[in-house]
C-alpha cells in the first residue's frame, strides 16, 4: 500500500477550479479553471506547477495520445 501525504499544490485563487487528473506516464496532475480557461499541471517530484493552457473556457479534459486543443 503506497502511503501518501496531501501538501497543497497551488495558492492561486481560482474561478472554478476542478476535474484533478493523474497522467500516469508523465507521472503529473492536471487540473482545470473553467472560468480562467485554463489547465494546469503540477509535478510532485519538482514540487512545480505550470499553466499548460488557457484559451477559451474549459468543461473538461482527458489524457490521451495526442492533445489537440
Amino acid at each position: 500500500m503506497i502511503h501518501a501525504k496531501p501538501y497543497m499544490v497551488v495558492d492561486e485563487e481560482l474561478g472554478i477550479g476542478e476535474w484533478p487528473l493523474w497522467h500516469p506516464l508523465e507521472k503529473k496532475v492536471y487540473w482545470l479553471d473553467i472560468q480562467s480557461g485554463s489547465i494546469y499541471r503540477h509535478d510532485p517530484d519538482k514540487k512545480s506547477h505550470e499553466r499548460v493552457y488557457q484559451g477559451m473556457r474549459v468543461g473538461g479534459f482527458t489524457i490521451g495520445k495526442e492533445i489537440r486543443i
